[in-house]
């Protein structure tokens, strides 16, 4: 009797190990597929009187849904992440600068 207790305890503690192993090698097709592609927009901004626009104009990029990066220099900016073109023109144009001015967008390159 105590051997076949040995033996379904072994054959258990082999069971356990080989689900774990299973589970641990997903297919990295099957991560792949599950995380949302990510896409550069690079974006003409006009408008930009200051480093505060800068800032607030860049702050704003970063703040759309799906975006991961975004950085804005010499009027450029560059965005990374899944997110719609719309989205990113329309938070240029709601930005709000210490300057009085009104910054817009248009696409540059995808």
């Amino acid at each position: 009797m105590k051997s076949i207790s040995i033996s379904l305890m072994c054959l258990l503690v082999i069971a356990i190990v080989m689900a774990g192993c299973a589970a641990k090698s997903t297919p990295p097709t099957a991560q792949a597929e599950a995380e949302p592609a990510v896409e550069t927009v690079t974006l003409k901004v006009d408008g930009l009187k200051c480093g505060n626009c800068v800032k607030a104009v860049q702050a704003q990029l970063a703040k759309v849904e799906g975006v991961t990066e975004a950085t804005l220099s010499e009027g450029t900016a560059v965005v990374k992440g899944s997110t719609k073109v719309q989205a990113l023109i329309k938070a240029v144009a709601g930005s709000k600068s210490c300057c009085p001015s009104e910054f817009s967008a248009e696409l540059a390159s995808q």
